[in-house]
């Protein structure tokens, strides 16, 4: 390191990869295809040596196939370093690459895992990773062999392409665990449910699904939980076109969290439980979400919840979610808290409306304005058209307790 006044040297203790599939985020690679990766010789505080020219070998510390390089995986370094360009491996697994000095017995260096694999989707806990074409082949390889779970396990889309089928997650016995169904990284891929069945049905506890785009299902639901179940996340999903974003059937349901979704264009509520408006639920979160545009042509809202004891209600921007008619019900609001749901956290969401309808939330039907913890804080709303922010339908006053700071 040189400066203006001083110089400092630096002696190389360690070989560490600078770059590498996964260097950021865990890596994918197709098998039999170049790859690349970059290798430095560095002090203990990862400054690094400019006068190493150690010979290095690469070679597989983790996995079962064969890294090969057509230049030769033994290379000397070059101001410190080499870059890899011509790498591949060929089989479908999680591997890992470790860069050994041949020279001056410097530390080993390791990659974190990279991912090889030409199918659709895989199962990252199986070895070899085991891959199929659909994502309800994946599920149903799991229901089949892995069923209870021994441990969490993860289904992985690995591209974002559109998948044009309807995804049914049922009969898995997590035992504890969790079953995630996601996205890889920097991929989006899309489930079209084609309009013929709900498109992703969820019937299992313990249950996150990540990163889709969830769309075509006009007639039925974007997410359907199915049964009773207890600690189901749906996050960074993008939930559209379909008859209601998220729904549940006639099944109480605990601990369920909707956090980063953008839940639009949908033919009905945003989120909503009406068909299980007689079972008590409990701790639902609904956070950081964009939910508009679901514009039923009954009574529906942004987020209609029955019977749902604790909801954390937080950093959501809710608007437009009415129907868009002078005749709209007071049901028709962007949020509607019905039958008995109580210890409801409002707190830094958004609601506004260009469009006619009653109130922004709307309280009923067993509901009261308690029902609305007094920590509940600024939340802003702008109306063009329509009646208050928050309206206690039992009593027929606006809400004093919700405290409200106005644009």
């Amino acid at each position: 390191i040189e400066g203006n006044n001083q110089v400092v040297e630096v002696v190389a203790t360690k070989l560490t990869f600078t770059d590498y599939p996964g260097f950021i985020l865990p890596g994918f690679v197709p098998p039999f295809s170049d790859f690349a990766a970059t290798v430095e010789a560095q002090d203990m505080n990862g400054n690094k040596d400019k006068n190493a020219t150690n010979s290095v070998t690469l070679s597989r510390s983790v996995g079962t196939g064969n890294l090969t390089s057509s230049t030769g995986l033994t290379q000397f370094l070059s101001s410190g370093e080499y870059e890899w360009i011509d790498l591949q491996y060929d089989t479908e697994e999680t591997f890992r690459i470790q860069a050994v000095d041949n020279t001056d017995g410097l530390t080993t260096g390791e990659t974190g895992d990279i991912l090889c694999s030409n199918s659709n989707v895989v199962i990252l806990e199986t070895s070899p990773v085991e891959t199929f074409g659909t994502i309800q082949a994946a599920i149903n390889r799991i229901n089949s062999t892995y069923n209870p779970l021994t441990k969490n396990m993860t289904v992985v889309v690995t591209n974002s392409n559109t998948y044009n089928e309807n995804v049914s997650i049922s009969g898995i016995n997590t035992a504890g665990y969790t079953l995630t169904l996601r996205n890889w990284y920097g991929e989006r891929p899309t489930i079209d449910g084609g309009n013929s069945n709900h498109v992703v049905q969820i019937g299992i506890s313990d249950f996150i699904i990540e990163g889709m785009n969830i769309t075509g299902s006009s007639s039925y639901s974007g997410v359907y939980l199915n049964a009773a179940t207890d600690n189901v996340t749906i996050k960074d999903c993008g939930i559209y076109d379909c008859n209601h974003g998220i729904s549940t059937g006639d099944y109480a349901q605990t601990n369920l969290t909707a956090i980063r979704c953008a839940i639009y264009d949908n033919g009905c509520n945003g989120i909503g439980n009406y068909d299980a408006r007689t079972k008590i639920h409990s701790n639902w979160t609904i956070s950081q979400c964009l939910i508009h545009g679901n514009l039923g042509t009954g009574d529906y809202s942004g987020v209609e919840l029955h019977n749902v004891n604790g909801v954390n209600l937080t950093q959501n921007t809710i608007y437009n979610n009415a129907i868009n008619a002078s005749t709209a019900s007071v049901y028709n609001s962007e949020v509607c808290l019905l039958n008995s749901t109580t210890n409801v956290l409002l707190k830094n969401n958004i609601t506004f409306s260009d469009a006619q309808e009653s109130t922004h939330m709307f309280i009923y039907d067993g509901a009261t304005s308690s029902s609305v913890i007094s920590s509940s804080d600024y939340n802003d709303y702008s109306q063009t058209d329509g009646t208050c922010f928050g309206y206690d339908g039992a009593y027929g006053y606006s809400l004093s307790l919700i405290h409200i700071s106005e644009p």
